[in-house]
Protein backbone atom coordinates (compact mmCIF):
# COMPACT_ATOMS: atom_id res chain seq x y z
CA UNK A 1 0.00 0.00 0.00
CA UNK A 2 1.05 3.32 -0.62
CA UNK A 3 -0.46 6.69 0.66
CA UNK A 4 0.24 9.22 -1.64
CA UNK A 5 0.35 12.67 -0.46
CA UNK A 6 0.43 15.63 -2.66
CA UNK A 7 2.54 18.06 -0.94
CA UNK A 8 6.22 19.40 -1.36
CA UNK A 9 7.95 19.31 2.29
CA UNK A 10 8.14 23.01 3.88
CA UNK A 11 6.24 24.46 1.08
CA UNK A 12 2.86 23.66 1.78
CA UNK A 13 1.31 26.08 -1.22
CA UNK A 14 3.66 23.86 -3.75
CA UNK A 15 0.97 21.63 -4.79
CA UNK A 16 -2.61 22.62 -5.43
CA UNK A 17 -5.22 20.11 -6.71
CA UNK A 18 -6.03 22.76 -9.44
CA UNK A 19 -2.42 22.20 -10.57
CA UNK A 20 -3.08 18.59 -10.35
CA UNK A 21 -6.54 19.01 -12.15
CA UNK A 22 -4.87 21.10 -15.13
CA UNK A 23 -1.72 18.68 -15.82
CA UNK A 24 0.74 20.60 -13.80
CA UNK A 25 2.29 17.34 -12.25
CA UNK A 26 1.40 14.93 -15.18
CA UNK A 27 4.91 14.39 -15.54
CA UNK A 28 4.96 12.70 -11.94
CA UNK A 29 1.83 10.82 -11.89
CA UNK A 30 3.08 9.60 -15.24
CA UNK A 31 6.56 8.30 -13.91
CA UNK A 32 4.64 6.90 -11.15
CA UNK A 33 2.35 4.94 -13.20
CA UNK A 34 4.80 3.30 -15.09
CA UNK A 35 6.73 2.35 -12.08
CA UNK A 36 3.28 0.83 -10.23
CA UNK A 37 2.73 -1.12 -13.67
CA UNK A 38 6.25 -2.89 -13.23
CA UNK A 39 5.51 -4.40 -9.99
CA UNK A 40 3.95 -7.69 -10.45
CA UNK A 41 1.56 -8.08 -7.74
CA UNK A 42 -1.49 -5.79 -6.40
CA UNK A 43 -1.13 -2.51 -5.52
CA UNK A 44 -3.25 -0.27 -3.70
CA UNK A 45 -2.70 3.41 -3.50
CA UNK A 46 -4.33 5.74 -1.34
CA UNK A 47 -4.32 9.22 -2.69
CA UNK A 48 -4.69 12.18 -0.52
CA UNK A 49 -6.23 10.87 2.40
CA UNK A 50 -7.62 12.88 4.64
CA UNK A 51 -9.13 15.62 2.86
CA UNK A 52 -11.22 16.85 5.31
CA UNK A 53 -8.72 17.73 7.57
CA UNK A 54 -7.66 21.43 7.30
CA UNK A 55 -3.50 20.60 8.38
CA UNK A 56 -3.54 18.97 4.85
CA UNK A 57 -2.94 21.58 1.46
CA UNK A 58 -4.96 18.79 0.08
CA UNK A 59 -8.09 19.54 1.80
CA UNK A 60 -11.12 21.18 0.45
CA UNK A 61 -10.34 24.15 3.13
CA UNK A 62 -7.39 24.71 1.10
CA UNK A 63 -8.79 24.31 -2.04
CA UNK A 64 -11.66 26.98 -2.48
CA UNK A 65 -13.78 24.76 -0.46
CA UNK A 66 -14.77 22.75 -3.80
CA UNK A 67 -15.00 19.25 -2.23
CA UNK A 68 -15.79 18.48 -6.26
CA UNK A 69 -12.48 19.37 -7.19
CA UNK A 70 -10.69 16.72 -4.53
CA UNK A 71 -13.25 14.36 -6.52
CA UNK A 72 -11.98 15.30 -9.69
Amino acid sequence: MIVWEPWVWGDPDAIKLKNILEGEWDYVITRWAAEVKSIEFPVLIAFAPEFNNNDHSWSVGWNDQNPQQFIN
